[in-house]
């Protein structure tokens, strides 16, 4: 969404960091009236471009750092746990979370949002890259 109701800027920047939105407005000194506004959707979609080099040889020297961390092993599913809803609007992932939840904090109830939930997970050994993927 980009667009003026009313002589208002509307803008959306959609969702899950795909876009961002760009605003700029210019202000009258005295009056403090707005005299120009506009806005721009930016979209952050990655294809076809090379990273910074130095930020890439920095990301991957951390990578290595922490790889013991992320590839620890700290499951195991014989099924493949999803995000895919069902009609009640549950899934396996969101279940196991929110019975984690539960049981951690030994409560009666406990919800997932499922937009929460960034990674389906294979059958077989979980570690915590996958967990926080």
């Amino acid at each position: 969404v980009n667009g003026t109701v009313n002589n208002k800027l509307v803008v959306q920047a959609n969702s899950y960091g795909m876009a961002f939105a760009d605003v700029d407005v210019k202000i009258d000194r005295k009056t403090q009236d707005i005299v120009e506004k506009k806005a721009e959707i930016v979209t952050t979609y990655h294809e076809g471009m090379e990273p910074d080099k130095k930020i890439k040889k920095k990301m991957e020297k951390y990578q290595a750092k922490i790889a013991p961390l992320v590839n620890e092993i700290v499951g195991k599913s014989i099924a493949p746990l999803d995000r895919k809803l069902n009609t009640a609007g549950e899934s396996t992932l969101g279940n196991l979370v929110a019975d984690a939840q539960r049981a951690t904090m030994q409560s009666q109830i406990a919800l997932m949002n499922p937009g929460g939930i960034r990674n389906d997970l294979d059958a077989g050994d979980i570690t915590w890259g996958e967990i926080y993927g």
